[in-house]
């Protein structure tokens, strides 16, 4: 198995058609065929099904690409990092971001990253929690910011922000027969809206 094997496996998978990736690759399908089944030999498992339709990886086939593209991209950033000539960080970062994230955060966030470190490619993804997570675990990703803390509890994580809780009621649902101050459980039990959005966690790999 060499590198370029496994480059030529990633293309079909993401084009889902061999006819499509050997377009791509600037390279002929029977030699893009014929290089697939010396991998699948190798491996000793079938990595393809074969339609009419495309392609589709098998059970697998999805778990080698998965590690593939996890390889070769950390194989591209290497050799970037390798290359250059003065000690600034480069290369490209992908960052998962939920769609309210990316609506606070990701303007200034790729302003500020293209200011500080030029040389840096921001690759953000945009996701629901769940899909980010999923994403972080298949090494996809190089850092997440989720909501939910107990997703990712294997990776390095640390709070980037927290956020009150917001209460909305008519005040004479929070009176008493005593006309005593309320107490906060009163006025959680009392409130029509509570709104406790949990601390949001940065992930990295």
């Amino acid at each position: 198995m060499d590198l370029r094997q496994l480059r030529y496996f990633v293309s079909i998978v993401d084009n889902g058609s061999m006819n499509k990736a050997s377009r791509q690759l600037y390279i002929a399908q029977a030699a893009l065929s014929q290089q697939l089944a010396k991998l699948e030999s190798e491996v000793g498992k079938l990595l393809l099904h074969r339609s009419a339709k495309g392609v589709t990886p098998t059970e697998n086939g999805l778990a080698l690409y998965h590690h593939a593209r996890f390889m070769l991209r950390q194989l591209d950033q290497a050799l970037s990092v390798a290359r250059q000539e003065t000690g600034e960080a480069q290369g490209m970062v992908s960052v998962g971001l939920s769609p309210s994230t990316l609506s606070a955060i990701g303007l200034p966030l790729v302003e500020r990253v293209r200011e500080r470190h030029p040389n840096i490619l921001l690759n953000v993804i945009e996701g629901l929690s769940g899909h980010l997570t999923h994403m972080m675990r298949r090494r996809q990703l190089d850092l997440a910011v989720l909501f939910n803390s107990d997703l990712m509890s294997t990776s390095m994580r640390s709070p980037c922000w927290t956020r009150k809780c917001s209460c909305c009621c008519r005040q004479a649902a929070l009176s008493s027969r005593n006309d005593a101050r309320p107490s906060r459980s009163q006025k959680r039990h009392a409130c029509p809206w509570c709104f406790q959005p949990a601390p949001t966690v940065c992930d990295s790999a």
